[in-house]
């Protein structure tokens, strides 16, 4: 059953809330961009060679002033070779995407982080790693997603972004129409598009926005609100940080229409 069949059935699924309960224990809103945003983070050297292989510094402005000094974000451009690519959306560290590079050489794994410094550790561990299948490139994903070829990625992550709202309660963060619409045309046939956070009002106000788009569905059975139990899954960071403090992930698998 997909989720998003009718607007009835994404107000049954996802509820709005007007409010934001912040005494929860959830890390909705500032209580969680505030754990994200202000952790010390070192800085890291890479080698010339190293810099050149696994990190990329895509400046702001020439992505909103001088897009077509980009390239085009594919498989040839970036590891010179055929094949999909699997994204990661704030990629932290890495360590999720490293992991699962180690455990799938076949696959090319990218990660965009938009925290330079956090970038650099990444791209660091992959170079320590001597991982040929994965790149780190520091930028904002909103709108390099545009530099992404249609049909070209086997799989996208967007996992434990800072769910940020402002005044009037509207979250405000990295997940807005436009990088969706760019979700959908990127992915290729039947290529899943994953979102996990642990906060559910943000989750229920990302999915109402997904599914009144119409571009992505979902199956009910797609949808979990646990607590790992699997010790040997690949988990991000944040992901461990919140389920060994009690709190839920709330996850959803979704693909192109």
């Amino acid at each position: 059953m997909n989720v998003f069949e009718s607007f009835g059935a994404i107000n049954q699924h996802f509820p709005d809330s007007n409010a934001l309960d912040l005494s929860t224990g959830e890390n909705s809103g500032k209580a969680g961009a505030a754990v994200r945003l202000h952790e010390r983070v070192h800085e890291v050297s890479l080698t010339a060679a190293e810099e050149q292989k696994f990190f990329i510094n895509i400046h702001n402005g020439d992505l909103y002033h001088n897009p077509e000094s980009i390239p085009s974000m594919d498989a040839e451009t970036l590891f010179n070779s055929n094949g999909a690519i699997s994204w990661d959306i704030g990629s932290g560290r890495g360590e999720r995407l490293i992991e699962l590079a180690r455990q799938h050489p076949e696959r090319n794994f990218v990660g965009i982080e938009s925290h330079y410094r956090s970038a650099r550790i990444a791209a660091r561990a992959a170079a320590d790693a001597e991982l040929e299948n994965a790149r780190f490139i520091r930028a904002d994903a909103k709108s390099l997603f545009s530099k992404i070829p249609s049909d070209s990625s086997d799989e996208i992550a967007l996992l434990f972004p800072a769910p940020q709202h402002n005044r009037r309660g509207v979250f405000s963060d990295i997940l807005q129409p436009p990088l969706v619409s760019n979700i959908a045309r990127v992915l290729s046939d039947r290529s899943p598009f994953e979102f996990a956070t642990d906060s559910q009002p943000y989750f229920n106000a990302k999915m109402r926005m997904i599914g009144k788009l119409g571009l992505l569905s979902c199956d009910i059975e797609s949808i979990s609100h646990t607590i790992s139990s699997d010790q040997h899954a690949v988990r991000t960071r944040y992901q461990q940080i919140w389920e060994s403090k009690g709190l839920l992930t709330h996850r959803a698998t979704l693909m192109r229409l």
